[in-house]
């Protein structure tokens, strides 16, 4: 199984988007995450999740990606 931060990364190389793995800003006591930076983001987390339900192939449940 590949990394879910390898997979989103892909997804954003595919279609253009700014991915950034270090993200952190005030609130979050220099906690990091990753990071997408777009102009619709219901848009990309619809087609973020459609691309890792297609990575994980039919019959799987769903929650290797919880």
């Amino acid at each position: 199984m590949e990394n879910i931060k390898d997979l989103i990364k892909e997804y954003c190389e595919d279609e253009g988007l700014h991915y950034m793995e270090d993200y952190s800003e005030r609130g979050m006591y220099g906690r990091n995450c990753v990071a997408i930076t777009c102009d619709n983001p219901l848009y990309v987390l619809s087609g973020l999740f459609a691309f890792l339900v297609d990575w994980m192939g039919e019959g799987s449940v769903g929650g290797d990606i919880y």
